[in-house]
């Protein structure tokens, strides 16, 4: 078995990778739907979607795979990685560096192989789209050109995993303003002037037109004949003028 060699810019392949937090997370259907389609079309046992890390290949998504990952020293993928076009093996027990590898003698017994490199969204390898069989095989141009597209929709998935997370910061962010907008409402609505029954009877309904409004209102005694009682109209509605009114 001849242990692969790794690429040039291995440094930044790696920041890729962890830069998309996929590592060691649960399965996601986006993958697991294209790693079962592969396996369908072209009628194999094994199909998968791996990350390679710094010494280990990773299944974000896997068919007819038992483990989570490999090591990479021993990973179809570590020769894979150092070129741009698909590594295709026909027959792994005919092929110098993998007819002893652990996983061709061994669980899960490979024979034939084809990883298709996956970049990522700054265009570095840092995955692969692997398909395998426990018998020989040959790869027609027909098969490679679809193995192409399932490759460009392992790597849309990829690619979108900024938007997901940006998606998921501005709903974070959304819950955060809307729990600090309802805490402000209610500090607002603590500034108004509570109901009184003597020697003056108050009361009052207070219905803002939006969650934080530009309106307040308050009463005080003077001295004991005088009651004075104000409003306040800030122009507007929501945090501006709320601020004004409540400093006002």
């Amino acid at each position: 078995m001849l242990t692969p060699t790794l690429p040039a810019n291995e440094t930044e392949r790696l920041a890729e990778v962890r830069a998309l937090n996929l590592l060691d997370t649960a399965p996601e259907e986006r993958f697991d739907r294209i790693v079962r389609l592969a396996k369908r079309v072209f009628d194999v046992p094994i199909a998968y979607i791996a990350l390679i890390d710094a010494d280990r290949q990773w299944f974000k998504s896997k068919c007819g795979v038992r483990r989570d990952q490999t090591g990479r020293d021993i990973s179809f993928f570590g020769h894979a990685i150092l070129q741009d076009e698909p590594r295709v093996v026909p027959d792994a027990r005919e092929d110098e560096r993998f007819r002893d590898n652990p996983l061709v003698i061994g669980e899960p017994y490979q024979r034939f192989y084809a990883g298709h490199p996956l970049r990522g969204p700054n265009g570095l390898k840092v995955g692969t789209l692997c398909i395998a069989s426990t018998e020989p095989r040959r790869f027609s141009d027909q098969e490679m050109e679809t193995f192409h597209q399932f490759a460009a929709l392992a790597e849309h998935e990829f690619n979108v995993v900024d938007l997901v997370r940006m998606q998921r910061a501005l709903l974070e962010s959304q819950d955060r303003l809307k729990k600090e907008l309802a805490e402000a409402e209610a500090y607002v609505r603590s500034l108004l002037p509570a109901p009184t029954e003597t020697p003056v009877k108050t009361d009052w309904c207070f219905l803002s037109s939006s969650q934080l409004g530009g309106d307040s209102f308050g009463y005080h005694w003077l001295d004991d004949n005088q009651l004075a009682i104000y409003l306040l109209d800030a122009c507007g509605h929501g945090v501006g003028a709320s601020l004004l009114s409540i400093s006002v």
